[in-house]
């Protein structure tokens, strides 16, 4: 098992990565990765429109926010974002490229180690590409039982298990599996035939009954 502190190196290091390349593959090259990225935030943005609705006047936590490119969309629609990484470098980042949103928040840690009394109850979780980078079995099952005390919805796009080579950071699952480790949440709405270049990212929105 690859150590806490190495991970934190890791993605330190990413950080440094030009533009996208920062939250993407570097299997890919940073054309196509700009271009998927693209694509993929309009396809999420998409899918929470049809099937979440709204997010005006909404309470909306992401984790993982990365570089902050799915942060600036939530901002823009939501009436505030609290924005979570375990990285600081990411999160200076983030900052910058959301500097002229005011209705957002920052936050240091891992999801695992979120106090949801002191954050207070959301409408949205949202997370995108994070929780195959939990490498820790307790640690992994303990972020999820955060998102699902967090707010009444929660949504997540993974790269979920297909063929595609994975580096040691990251620990692909099934779509099955999250449907079941989320669970009591109900999944109410899923994309199963969306792809970021040619990995396979399956998005799912949960909801509680």
């Amino acid at each position: 098992m690859v150590a806490k502190k190495q991970i934190r190196q890791e993605w330190k290091r990413r950080a440094q990565r030009e533009d996208v390349l920062a939250v993407m593959s570097a299997r890919h090259s940073l054309a196509d990765n700009q271009k998927a990225s693209s694509k993929m935030i309009d396809d999420i943005m998409a899918f929470l429109e049809m099937h979440y609705g709204s997010l005006e006047g909404k309470r909306v936590l992401e984790l993982g926010c990365g570089t902050g490119r799915f942060t600036r969309e939530l901002g823009k629609k939501a009436r505030e974002v609290v924005a979570v990484d375990m990285t600081p470098e990411m999160i200076e980042r983030a900052r910058t490229y959301t500097c002229n949103l005011k209705n957002i928040k920052y936050r240091i840690g891992r999801i695992a180690d979120l106090d949801m009394q002191q954050l207070g109850q959301f409408d949205l979780a949202f997370e995108s590409i994070t929780l195959l980078h939990i490498l820790d079995e307790k640690e992994y099952r303990k972020s999820i039982e955060v998102m699902k005390t967090a707010a009444p919805y929660v949504f997540i796009c993974e790269h979920m298990a297909d063929s595609a080579p994975v580096s040691s950071y990251s620990a692909l699952r099934s779509f099955d599996e999250y449907v079941r480790d989320f669970e009591p949440l109900s999944a109410v709405a899923y994309r199963k035939d969306h792809f970021c270049v040619t990995d396979w990212f399956p998005m799912i929105l949960f909801k509680k009954e």
